[in-house]
């Protein structure tokens, strides 16, 4: 007889988001574009997904640039994060939306936005 009863519970696996370097990205896509490597040989020469390479091969996406520009900089956003990261030391409470709200007003101090 057992004293605790135990759920399964379902847990998503957890998609591991672009682990290979931009800079393996590109040397695949050279390969195959200069040397006419096939593009299935040349991601597992780089360790790049093949469809992404092939995207890019095909003129489907940028070959040099992935994902959005960033609406700060380097530094501006590390202002951003020590900020956050004094309140959450302080016991406030964090959340996405004071987080937006947060960057957002940041963005309109900045001139980056519209106040509209």
């Amino acid at each position: 007889m057992t004293l605790f009863t135990f759920q399964k519970k379902n847990i998503k696996a957890c998609t591991i988001y672009k682990t290979y370097s931009p800079e393996a990205l590109l040397k695949a896509y050279n390969l195959v574009k200069e040397r006419r490597i096939p593009v299935k040989k040349a991601a597992r020469m780089y360790n790049v997904p093949q469809q992404t390479l092939r995207d890019r091969v095909l003129g489907k996406t940028d070959p040099i640039h992935s994902g959005h520009e960033t609406l700060f900089t380097h530094e501006e956003e590390k202002v951003l994060v020590n900020h956050l990261k004094t309140r959450a030391e302080l016991g406030y409470g964090l959340t996405n939306v004071y987080t937006q709200k947060l960057a957002g007003e940041m963005a309109l101090d900045l001139g980056w936005r519209n106040n509209h």
